[in-house]
This record gives C-alpha cells, structure tokens and sequence, in this order.
C-alpha cells in the first residue's frame, strides 16, 4: 500500500475502532506501525465553492501512470521507460524516487538517448558554450489570453520573433541553424504557436496552418 505522499506501508492488521468500524494498521518500511485515521481533503472549485471528501489516506501501490506518480517521493520504485511518449516524461518518472539506490529501470534500448523525447530548445540551452548567452524576448505576449504566431527569423537563427519583442545580440547565432518546421498530416510545413492554457502557459507547438473552423485542419500537434 502507499500512504502519505508515496511512502511505501504494508497492511498488517485491521483494528476496531467502533462498533462495525475497523481502521487499517500498517507498517512502513523503518519498522514503525500506524493506525491510519481518515483524513478530510478539501478543493477549491472555482465558481461552486469548496469540495471536501473524508478518506484513508491509502491507495494500491502495485503500480501507477507517470502522471499520477507527480508530486510523491517514493521509497522504492521500478520504472517502465519503454513506453514514455512525451517531452520530460523520464524525468518526472526517475525524480519520484528518493535515491538512485532504490531506483530500478527497465529500458529496452541499447543507449539513453534512444526512444527519450527532448524538447529541441532544452538541447539548444545545453549545446551552448559557458560564455554564451540565450537571446531574450518580451515574455508578456506568452501571457496573454491571444495566442501570438511564432516563428523563426532565418536571419536570426536564436531568435524568436513574434508580436513580442525580441533582443537579438552578438549570441544570435549561439547555438547554429534552426531545424526547420515538421510537415502536418496534410503534407504542408506546419505553423508555430504559444499555448495560452493555464497547464502550458507560453509553451511554444506545431500544428497544422489550416484556420481553426477549417474542415480540412488535420490533427497534427507537436510541442517544442
């Protein structure tokens, strides 16, 4: 079983508490034994108010999604990476648990960087020399409720131009050509946006040029 944020208890007795009413004992894995009472959780719900639930707070620790895993610090974990698909992902994976010594991986590829999804501009950062600088822009524009078009200016292959504004200095060409846009479902070089959504605030995608209410828009979606 896993109890207060990730860490690892096995279910040793079930104790009364009252008159059909029995309460989970557990022990973690220093040795000490809990009596698990239940806990009031409570959200704020825009709009409606507060929403509260009462509940042991334990759930199943066979196995979880990556997404679920978020914010725990487990004790002992294996991880899957065969299947991770998007920008990241490994990283959320391996920084659940507390220690590389109590960390298993199965990996089914014969070096890292084989089936690992990185964002392109985080390999740019990484590519750069000590003394070189990253371009900078007026981030304001990634925090509007419009979703300003992005692309990239082949005269100033670091920067970014938009309707924000962008500082290209003697770091513009820090990290070499930009790899050109990918090609949509349609065939066609895709357009490069910023999401204004309250989960990826000013994270730049690839999707299709088609307008919005276009029939034809094919699905494609990419982040950056």
């Amino acid at each position: 079983m896993a109890a207060l944020n990730g860490r690892i208890a096995r279910l040793r007795d079930m104790e009364r508490a009252a008159p059909g009413r029995h309460l989970p004992v557990v022990q973690f894995l220093d040795g000490n034994q809990v009596t698990l009472e239940p806990q009031l959780f409570s959200r704020v719900c825009p709009c409606l108010g507060i929403i509260t639930r009462t509940q042991i707070p334990l759930m199943l620790a066979w196995a979880l999604t990556v997404h679920k895993s978020q914010g725990l610090s487990i004790d002992w974990l294996e991880v899957d990476l065969n299947k991770s698909f998007a920008e990241g992902q490994v990283y959320v994976a391996l920084s659940r648990c507390k220690g590389p010594d109590r960390l298993a991986v199965r990996w089914k590829h014969n070096t890292v960087e084989t089936g690992i999804k990185t964002s392109r501009l985080v390999q740019r950062f990484y590519s750069l020399r000590q003394d070189q600088h990253l371009p900078s822009w007026d981030m304001k524009a990634c925090g509007s409720s419009v979703s300003h078009r992005l692309e990239f200016d082949p005269d100033s292959p670091a920067c970014l131009t938009s309707g924000s504004t962008c500082n290209s200095g003697p770091d513009a060409n820090a990290s070499g050509p930009v790899k050109p846009a990918p090609k949509c479902n349609c065939g066609v070089l895709c357009e490069r946006f910023t999401s204004t959504t309250a989960a990826n605030p000013g994270r730049p995608f690839y999707c299709c040029r088609k307008p919005k209410n276009s029939k034809d828009k094919c699905s494609y979606f990419e982040w950056i």
